[in-house]
């Protein structure tokens, strides 16, 4: 199968809290009538999810990413944040620091290179400081790893969906001055059954490992650096989720900005002169340019650096690894599942493959269900056509509940 865009739609004919649930009788399942399939490894403008620390990365990758780059550029998004990595928040706070830190150097005229959260909130904070901005997006929509797909009649969010620790968190501030609806989560409070719709009263050590590891960090525990389980500080507070989806958080950001959409940026040069950002074969120039692609892209060399990058922003992406988290959301017409349940897990499921499904159903009053895969899980099924993908997650409901 041909690289394929991070979203498809198509059409069908013992430590977690656990939620008490009645095991239940045997019957035939509703297939689903529509389905959304992300599948960000084989997106060539993210080729994965989220960053993590590797087997040899540490914190100082981080803080060696971010900062400027001889003089005149910078690195910002949430791999670049040392403290919120691998957040939304993080992102917001990245690009914030990067304008503050071109904004030091007097420049009047900034390139943005990419219109996700990162980007969005240098360039808000660099125009409303009065510079002139222009925000370059390869995409043809803004929010990058953020988004909101709502071609199952419902907001589905394909990439971030949480707010992780709402108290003192930019993005609680952002949604309150729009009056946002939210949710309380509790990612650990779930309902676990097994084969034959037996409630399950304690999680596996290896279910553990995918629910709580693979699935927050995208990764497999065995990848990950001895720091990557405690790097970062949490705000406090309860997470939530969006009833009307993540979206509306990049397009506030957006509100006003120039953004140029449908710009692949493929070389950005670093002069006495200035800036020279290229897309298209066209160079734009300007005092100062903040890059905020996400290091998927960094590490897959698609952005070219003239002069090349210094040794330990270059080691610095090549020791961050990107990790991988894919969601499979399914439209159904009639609930067969725990109405209440925030989290659906399948004790039975032992290779990470179709262990979790989200309810949308309290979210938004919609039948949908969205099954993660994460780490190696999700790169196992990144080559699989949409039909496998959809019979494997059904697999495991008709498990629990068929």
């Amino acid at each position: 199968m041909t690289a394929a865009p991070v979203s498809r739609r198509g059409v069908l004919a013992g430590a977690a809290s656990l939620v008490a649930a009645p095991a239940l009788s045997q019957r035939a399942l509703p297939q689903p009538s529509g389905y959304l399939r992300t599948n960000w490894s084989r997106d060539p403008f993210a080729f994965g999810s989220y960053s993590n620390l590797g087997l040899t990365a540490r914190r100082a990758d981080r803080v060696a990413l971010a900062g400027d780059v001889h003089g005149r550029l910078w690195l910002a998004g949430e791999a670049a944040h040392p403290d919120h990595p691998s957040t939304v928040h993080g992102a917001i706070l990245s690009g914030r620091d990067a304008a503050a830190g071109v904004l030091e150097t007097g420049a009047r005229r900034v390139l943005v290179v990419g219109a996700g959260v990162a980007g969005l909130a240098a360039a808000r904070v660099l125009t409303d400081a009065g510079r002139e901005v222009s925000v370059i997006e390869a995409r043809a929509r803004i929010g990058g790893r953020v988004w909101t797909d709502r071609s199952l009649g419902t907001p589905v969010d394909l990439g971030a969906a949480w707010i992780h620790g709402a108290r003192g968190n930019p993005v609680t501030k952002i949604a309150d001055g729009l009056r946002l609806d939210r949710l309380r989560s509790d990612y650990e409070g779930l309902v676990l059954r097994g084969p034959g719709g037996a409630r399950v009263r304690r999680l596996s050590p290896e279910l553990r490992d995918v629910l709580f590891i693979a699935q927050e960090y995208a990764e497999d525990p065995a990848e990950l650096s001895p720091e990557a389980l405690d790097e970062g500080e949490a705000f406090g507070g309860s997470d939530y989720v969006f009833q009307g989806g993540y979206a509306a958080i990049p397009e506030a950001l957006a509100q006003g900005l120039d953004i140029r959409l449908g710009l692949t940026v493929t070389d950005v040069a670093v002069s006495g002169a200035g800036v020279d950002v290229t897309a298209r074969g066209a160079a734009m120039r300007a005092d100062a340019a903040i890059v905020t692609v996400p290091l998927g892209v960094l590490k897959a060399g698609s952005v070219r650096f003239s002069p090349p990058l210094p040794d330990r922003t270059a080691q610095a992406i090549a020791g961050l690894a990107m990790g991988v988290l894919d969601k499979l959301a399914l439209r159904f017409d009639d609930v067969f599942w725990d109405e209440d349940a925030e989290v659906i897990a399948f004790a039975g499921q032992t290779d990470g493959e179709f262990a979790a499904f989200i309810n949308l159903l309290p979210v938004t009053g919609a039948p949908v269900l969205v099954a993660f895969n994460a780490a190696g899980a999700a790169r196992r099924l990144a080559g699989r056509p949409d039909t496998a993908l959809v019979a494997g997650a059904m697999a495991s409901l008709s498990a629990m509940y068929g």
